[in-house]
């Protein structure tokens, strides 16, 4: 019978391993990493919008931000870049939300046009944003 310490030391050994490949970054830390720069590229073209960091281990295939304006919403999915996989559930949650508002998966190589889109979608005009 495997303790519950050893269960917990493995799980770890297995995080450790996922987040430091090789002295690489890992997979989770290059869309960590993209998605703190997307979220002050968004700030700094709408810099009255809420951006919510969805939970990770709640709903799976929920996109990771959502980004709130005037009674309006984006959710916005975040890839390491345009080819990365999408898990499951991911386009069943981004078609749903956009029904209702905006929703799209963006990495390194869409952001520029997914920001402008949220700047149109938002109805926001920077000449006015200080």
């Amino acid at each position: 019978m495997i303790q519950n310490s050893t269960i917990k030391e493995t799980q770890l050994k297995h995080w450790v391993s996922f987040c430091f490949e090789r002295g690489k970054m890992s997979k989770y830390q290059l869309e960590r990493k993209f998605q703190s720069k997307l979220k002050d590229h968004i700030w700094e073209r709408i810099p009255d919008c809420k951006i919510i960091k969805n939970d990770p281990t709640g709903l799976q295939g929920v996109p990771d931000l959502l980004v709130l304006y005037h009674g309006r919403f984006a959710a916005l999915e975040c890839k390491r870049n345009a080819a990365a996989a999408h898990r499951p559930n991911q386009d069943y949650y981004i078609k749903q939300f956009a029904v209702d508002g905006y929703a799209t998966f963006v990495y390194p190589e869409n952001e520029a046009q997914v920001v402008d889109d949220l700047v149109s979608y938002f109805g926001v005009d920077n000449d006015k944003v200080q």
